[in-house]
């Protein structure tokens, strides 16, 4: 026999035929009793046979312990009209006790006249595991940046900054709130760029060029002011980002701080400077040197040729033995000679004594005027024989000085003579003294010939003789004012050279005014 089915019936029974066929897992309860499952949605849960889950007494029993009182507050709230999620993710119970991720979406129905909870299972474990692998790998890629000494660092489309890692602040003394949402032109219009030996202006311009061509760039260093007012260097590198659809999207990178390279590069290259000025120091020394031996036996050659010759010509008889006058002036010349060479040599030991620091000198306390008058007496004749009046311009009660006695006469004594070799015939000469801020500024001056500018720089070096005509020999060796300036230095003051040609020249030097 044939049955057949009414309209509502015939309804239902498709109905019930397409969920039992359906690939989605499809479970019917009324407070949690089991009134339909299809095969699809038992395979969810391990079981082979429907049948099996519609004989639990609760559902309830297909959830894992944790999330059965979670889904009984959605049941109630539904039943009770109050809000309630019509979907949600939660862990199933199989049958072999594994647990399996599934996302429910669930319905109040009637079924049979009785309201039911209709729930459309689906399998998520497979997003779930994906969402688990990029929760994992964020985190990782979070203690990464936070552990790194580097930072990381993201800018948007507008090359304004989104992202900085937890090392930035550490780094630059910065928080990244001072930068978030602003752009690197915004701070430097403000003034924010910082110009040292490692970055220029033009670096500053090129890399602001890179960002807006959207090139990728590495290791920008540039210097950064901390709140404390430290400096400290730090290098970013950064990539530009793409979409598929070749839209630009920002940068990402990375940054450093580089203060103890940057640091010992820059004393790197202070030493590299240094020890180029050492070697030009050097290499001029020896110049010096040298120059100052080629003078050493020029100056040495002149006594000696004439002490060679006349003692020479005296040796071999060649003058006429009734004569004696004659011989008597060739002494005379071999005599000066051999001072001079004396005077030469001397000078050339004192300077070698004074410029190694190894002269003794023991200071005392004496009037200044005294060591004047003992100067004059020395080169009154040398003066009186050009008619050169020496002036001493001293005033009264003027503290004793404290110094080394036999090195300000010669110091005198040397410019006294210079003074006077270059003064002409009815000129005057002029020692004095005055006491500024507790230091004795002594000065000789004349109203000679002068100095050309040229040559002011180069009188202290040995053997340079001021002159106005470089065909007439002058006397004296040459290396009075190298002395006057050791010896004025050994005391702790400076030599100053004043002059003008046709008018005279000014040489002054200060002594500290100390006492004992």
């Amino acid at each position: 026999m044939v049955r057949v089915y009414s309209p509502m019936e015939t309804t239902d029974r498709r109905f019930r035929e397409a969920m039992e066929n359906a690939v989605q897992g499809f479970l019917v309860h009324q407070d949690f009793k089991p009134v339909f499952v299809n095969q699809a949605f038992a395979e969810l849960f391990g079981y082979s046979d429907p049948a099996a889950i519609m004989a639990k007494e609760s559902v309830l029993e297909l959830y894992a312990p944790d999330e059965r009182e979670r889904l009984r507050a959605f049941r109630d709230a539904r039943l009770q009209g109050k809000p309630a999620p019509t979907s949600y993710e939660y862990q199933g119970l199989r049958a072999d006790g594994t647990l399996v991720w599934l996302e429910n979406f669930v319905r109040i129905v009637d079924w049979g006249g009785k309201a039911a909870f209709f729930n459309s299972a689906t399998d998520i474990s497979d997003r779930k595991r994906t969402e688990a692998l990029l929760r994992e790998s964020e985190r990782r890629f979070r203690d990464y940046a936070e552990s790194a000494t580097d930072w990381l660092w993201e800018m948007d489309e507008n090359l304004c900054w989104t992202y900085f890692s937890g090392r930035f602040e550490d780094a630059t003394g910065h928080p990244p709130s001072r930068f978030i949402g602003k752009s690197r032109r915004e701070f430097i219009e403000k003034g924010d760029a910082v110009y040292g030996p490692m970055t220029t202006r033009e670096d500053w311009e090129r890399h602001l060029r890179d960002l807006d061509a959207h090139r990728p760039f590495r290791n920008f260093l540039h210097p950064r002011i901390l709140p404390d007012g430290q400096v400290r260097y730090v290098s970013i590198s950064g990539k530009p980002v793409w979409d598929e659809d070749g839209v630009f999207k920002g940068y990402r990178g990375t940054g450093a701080n580089v203060t103890d390279q940057v640091t010992a590069e820059l004393a790197l290259r202070q030493r590299e400077v240094e020890l180029r000025l050492h070697r030009d120091q050097a290499q001029e020394a020896n110049l010096a040197k040298s120059k100052f031996l080629a003078n050493v036996g020029h100056e040495l050659r002149t006594p000696l040729n004439a002490i060679i010759g006349f003692s020479g010509i005296m040796s071999q008889a060649l003058l006429d033995k009734q004569n004696p006058e004659r011989y008597r002036e060739y002494a005379r010349n071999i005599h000066e000679s051999a001072e001079q060479l004396l005077k030469l040599i001397t000078d050339i030991m004192d300077i070698t004594t004074l410029q190694a620091g190894e002269r003794p000198h023991a200071n005392e306390c004496f009037p200044f005027a005294e060591i004047v008058e003992e100067c004059f007496q020395v080169t009154r004749q040398l003066g009186q024989n050009r008619n050169i009046a020496l002036v001493r311009d001293i005033p009264e009660g003027l503290p004793a000085l404290f110094a080394d006695r036999k090195g300000i006469q010669r110091i005198l004594l040397n410019l006294l003579s210079n003074a006077i070799r270059f003064t002409a015939d009815g000129g005057q000469v002029t020692v004095s003294v005055r006491l500024v801020d507790d230091w004795f500024e002594i000065a000789v001056t004349d109203n000679g010939v002068g100095i050309s500018p040229e040559d002011l720089p180069k009188l202290t070096d040995p053997f340079e003789r001021g002159r106005r005509d470089p065909y007439r020999s002058e006397e004296g060796t040459g290396l009075g004012l190298t002395i006057v300036q050791s010896l004025v230095e050994m005391h702790g003051g400076t030599l100053k050279i004043e002059s003008e040609l046709g008018k005279g020249t000014r040489v002054s030097f200060n002594l500290p005014s100390t006492t004992e």
